[in-house]
């Protein structure tokens, strides 16, 4: 789930300081990068789900958490995140920008 973030972030950094408005950076952002994350988390996800067809039950448990697991991670970062963003403009997301 640590590489949605950093993808994110990094892109968002990115078109930020091209941009400099920060809501059509974090827009070009989820158009881009967003979208490669929520087809990585649904493949890696379906991937795990193939788990549940397992005779043994903590196979079954382990698939279904860990899919679960990639699904919230991936939400976590493309709705919390991009919101934190834009709500609190902490200094790490914006730092590239403030230099001189």
């Amino acid at each position: 789930g640590i590489d949605y973030t950093i993808h994110i972030l990094s892109r968002f950094r990115r078109e930020h300081k091209e941009k400099k408005d920060p809501r059509e950076a974090l827009r070009v952002t989820l158009g881009t990068t967003g979208k490669a994350v929520v087809i990585n988390a649904l493949s890696v996800a379906i991937g795990f789900l193939i788990l549940l067809f397992a005779s043994m039950v903590p196979l079954r448990r382990a698939g279904f958490l860990l899919a679960f697991t990639m699904l919230v991670s991936s939400l976590a970062a493309l709705l919390l995140l991009t919101s934190l963003l834009l709500l609190t403009q902490v200094k790490f997301a914006f730092k590239e920008n403030n230099k001189k």
